[in-house]
C-alpha cells in the first residue's frame, strides 16, 4: 500500500525535527491519502470509519517513510488505529531515489525523471493554509469546516502525492532497494527512532554562556569602534579601510590569514580582527539546536538520512556531528588536547564559565566541548569505532597499489610515509601533529583522486586549513604520482572504462574490481562495487568541449593556462554547492574512483553497523567513517573492536584497523 499523511503541529518541522512536531499534542492528521497497489487513492479523514483494508496490507511504501510511521502513531494515540506496523514491512521510495542519485523532495526526483506527474504547485499554497501554524497565536486557524472548498484541494493535492510516489517508483531502473539494501535501511530506520541522548542541564549552561560571552565580545567592539557591531559585516570591512587594512571579505579563512600577517597592525586592528573572529563561531550555535530540538527521555531523533550521499554514505540534519568542529584546544606545550571536557572538568572549568577565560579564549572553549554534548545513559556507555584511513586504505587495495598495502600491512602510517617522500625525511622523525604528517595525510586524501597543484593548493586550504604556495603544491602532486604509479594508472582505466561505457550501451567494462554499464536506452550509468552494491548516474553522454588548463610553472609557481578541445563527460545529477538539479553536471575520472572508493568503504561500515547491533550493541550514530552505539557498561571494548575489524568477505587481503574507545560522552577518538 502506498500512503501519505498531511498533517498539522504547532511545533516548526525544520527548526525542532520531526520527533517534536509528531509528538506535540496539537499534532494531528488532516487526511490521508493511500493506494492498495495500483488503484486510484482512496482518502481516509479523521471521523471517517478506519480504513482497514490499509491495515491488512503486506507492505506499506512512502516517500521518506519515517515521517508516515510518525503520524502512524499520531493516529494510533488520537484516532483508534492499531499500533503502527514493524520497521521490516515498510518501503522507503525516498530511499530509492536517492540511491539512484536523483533529488531527495518528490518534486525534485519527479522532475529529474521527466515524469508527467508533477506535484500541484498549488499545495504549497494549500500546506501554508492548513499545515502551517499563523504566525500570531490568536489567528483563527483555517479548517476543513471553516474552508471546505480549498480543504478539498488539500486533499486532491495529497492524492496526488501518491500517484506521483508510484510514478517515480515505476520509473526508477528498480522501484525498490535490493535485499541488503532493504535491510539496512531498517537499521537505520531504528536507529533514528532510537536517537541518541545528551547533557541537557549542561548544554543550556553553555547555550546561556555563549549569549553572555558573544553580548561581552559586542561591547568590546563597541568600546573600540564606537558603534560597529561584529555581526555586521560591511562595517567591519568599511571601518577596517578606515584604519589602513584592506581584506577582501570577513570569511573565516580570510580573517585567519589576516591575522596570521605579520604586516597587520597590532593593537585595536587586530583586536577587532580577533573579535570578529571569536564572535562569528558559527559552531557554538548548535547548542541551540541541541535544544530545540531534543525531545523525551533527553534524546534527539531522526537525524540521519539514509544514502543522503550519491555514495550511500547518511547524511545528517538537525544536529550534525559530521561537522562539528575539531577540538582546537592545546596544552600549555601547543599540544592538542584529545578530551576537552575531561580536562576542563579537572579544572573545574565546566562550572565557572568566567574562570575559563583565564585558561581559554572561551568561544573556542565552546567550540570544542560541542561532542561531550552527546552522551551515555545512566549504567551505559557510548562505544566507538573508527576505520582509520579507510579511504586511503581503499583507493590503494582498489588501485592495486602494493606498495601502499605493505605499509599498511606492516603496520606503518601511510600519512608519514607519504610525508617522508615529500619532504625527503624518515618517516620515523614525523611526529603525527606535525604540519609535515597533515600535507602527507591531504597528499593521500586529496591528490589520490586525481587533483592537479592548484586543486591541491584549494583542497589544503578549504579541507585541511592548511596554507602551501603554488610550488609547494605542484611538488606534492609530483612526488605523489611518482610514489604511486598503480594509483595513477587506475584513473587513466577507469576514465577508458566510462568512456567506452557510454559509447557502447549494453556493454560491461570492468576497471580493477568495479564494473561499469550504459543500459541501452542510454539512461543510466551504472558502477557496480566489488560488495555488489551499485552507484548510478543519470542521463550519461560525452560531448566535445574547449577547456582550459591551468598547470603551474615548477620553477616560477606561476599560473598557464592552455586550451584545448577534449571529450567530457556529462550527468545529469544533484550539484554539491547549489544542491540543484542539473542536466549537464561534467564528471571526471578522480570524482569516479572517489565514489567508488567512498562507496565501499560506506558498505563496509554498513555491515560493521549491522553486526554490532546484532551483537548486543544499540547504534545510536554513523559519523563518516565510526560507528558509535550505547551498551551497558560491563560490555568489552575489545569485542566491539573485534566486531567492526571482522574482514571483508569481498576485499581479502584489505588491510584494515579499527581505532577504539568507550566512555560516557562523545568525543574525537
Amino acid at each position: 500500500a502506498h500512503l501519505d499523511f498531511e498533517t498539522y503541529s504547532l511545533v516548526n518541522l525544520k527548526r525542532e525535527g520531526l520527533h517534536r512536531y509528531s509528538m506535540h499534542p496539537s499534532a494531528s492528521v488532516l487526511c490521508l491519502s493511500y493506494a492498495i497497489s495500483d488503484e486510484e487513492p482512496r482518502v481516509w479523514l479523521p471521523g471517517d470509519p478506519l480504513p482497514k483494508d490499509l491495515f491488512t496490507a503486506d507492505e506499506f511504501v512512502a516517500f521518506n517513510a519515517g515521517f508516515e510511521r510518525a503520524f502512524w502513531w499520531v493516529a494510533y494515540r488520537k484516532y483508534g488505529w492499531p499500533d503502527c506496523p514493524t520497521p521490516d514491512r515498510w518501503r522507503c521510495a525516498q530511499a530509492v531515489a536517492l540511491s539512484f542519485a536523483l533529488p531527495g523532495d518528490l518534486d525534485g526526483a519527479a522532475q529529474a525523471l521527466q515524469l508527467p506527474y508533477r506535484k500541484d504547485p498549488r499545495g504549497k499554497e494549500l500546506i501554508q493554509l492548513f499545515c502551517v501554524p499563523y504566525r500570531k497565536s490568536d489567528a483563527p486557524r483555517m479548517t476543513r469546516e471553516t474552508h471546505p472548498v480549498e480543504f478539498a484541494e488539500l486533499v486532491a493535492y495529497c492524492q496526488q502525492d501518491v500517484r506521483v510516489e508510484r510514478a517515480i517508483l515505476h520509473a526508477c531502473p528498480r522501484p525498490h532497494l535490493s535485499p541488503d539494501e532493504q535491510r539496512h535501511w531498517v537499521q537505520k530506520m531504528k536507529t533514528n527512532e532510537r536517537g541518541f541522548m545528551i547533557d541537557v542541564p549542561t548544554t543550556r549552561a553553555c547555550a546561556q554562556s555563549v549569549v553572555e560571552w558573544k553580548s561581552k565580545l559586542e561591547q568590546e567592539m563597541l568600546a573600540i569602534t564606537g558603534d560597529i557591531r561584529p555581526s555586521q559585516r560591511a562595517a567591519v570591512l568599511d571601518w577596517l579601510r578606515e584604519n589602513d587594512v584592506e581584506i577582501a571579505n570577513m570569511k573565516k579563512n580570510t580573517i585567519a590569514d589576516a591575522l596570521d600577517d605579520p604586516d597587520l597592525p597590532e593593537g585595536t586592528v587586530r583586536k577587532v580582527l580577533e573579535l570578529r573572529s571569536q564572535h562569528a563561531k558559527t559552531s557554538t550555535a548548535k547548542y541551540d539546536v541541541f535544544l530545540r530540538s531534543v525531545g523525551a527521555r533527553d534524546r534527539v531523533y531522526y537525524t540521519q538520512t539514509f544514502h543522503g550521499a550519491g555514495t550511500g554514505r547518511v547524511t545528517h540534519r538537525l544536529v550534525q556531528p559530521g561537522n562539528f568542529p575539531r577540538p582546537e584546544l592545546k596544552y600549555y606545550n601547543g599540544d592538542p588536547i584529545p578530551d576537552v571536557w575531561k580536562y576542563a572538568d579537572d579544572l573545574g572549568l565546566c562550572s565557572d564559565p568566567y574562570a575559563l577565560s583565564f585558561v581559554f579564549e572561551p568561544m573556542a572553549f565552546y567550540s570544542s566541548l560541542l561532542r561531550s554534548m552527546i552522551v551515555a545513559p545512566p549504567g551505559k556507555l557510548l562505544f566507538s569505532g573508527d576505520y582509520a584511513q579507510i579511504e586511503a586504505r581503499m583507493n590503494a587495495y582498489l588501485s592495486g597499489e602494493q606498495s601502499k598495502l605493505a605499509i599498511y600491512e606492516a603496520g606503518g602510517d601511510l600519512y608519514s610515509v607519504m610525508a617522508g617522500y615529500i619532504y625527503n625525511r624518515d618517516p620515523a622523525e614525523i611526529d603525527r601533529k606535525s604540519f609535515e604528517r597533515q600535507i602527507g595525510k591531504s597528499a593521500e586524501l586529496g591528490a589520490g583522486f586525481g587533483l592537479g597543484g592548484i586543486g591541491f593548493q584549494t583542497y589544503c586550504k578549504d579541507t585541511a586549513r592548511i596554507e602551501i604556495d603554488r610550488k609547494t603544491a605542484q611538488h606534492v602532486i609530483d612526488v605523489y604520482r611518482e610514489s604511486s604509479p598503480g594509483i595513477v594508472r587506475n584513473w587513466e582505466a577507469t576514465k577508458d572504462a566510462v568512456f567506452n561505457a557510454i559509447r557502447a550501451p549494453g556493454e560491461v567494462y570492468e576497471v580493477n574490481l568495479c564494473k561499469y554499464v550504459v543500459t541501452k536506452n542510454r539512461g543510466w550509468l551504472f558502477c557496480k562495487l566489488p560488495g555488489g552494491r551499485v552507484l548510478a548516474y543519470c542521463r550519461p553522454k560525452l560531448e566535445w568541449i574547449v577547456r582550459v588548463f591551468e598547470t603551474i610553472d615548477r620553477e616560477t609557481g606561476e599560473i598557464r593556462r592552455t586550451r584545448k578541445t577534449v571529450e567530457q563527460i556529462f550527468v545529469a545529477g544533484v550539484h554539491p554547492k547549489t544542491h540543484q538539479w542539473i542536466e549537464r553536471l561534467p564528471a571526471w575520472q578522480g570524482q569516479f574512483v572517489n565514489n567508488y572508493v567512498q562507496g565501499s568503504t560506506r558498505d563496509i561500515m554498513v555491515d560493521a553497523s549491522e553486526r554490532v547491533e546484532a551483537a548486543g550493541f544499540p547504534v545510536v550514530l554513523d559519523v563518516h567513517d565510526e560507528v558509535i552505539a550505547e551498551a551497558d557498561e560491563h560490555r568489552s571494548l575489545d569485542e566491539y573492536r573485534t566486531i567492526m575489524a571482522a574482514p571483508v568477505p569481498w576485499a581479502p587481503g584489505l588491510p584494515m584497523k579499527v581505532d577504539a574507545w568507550c566512555g560516557t560522552r562523545y568525543r574525537k577518538g
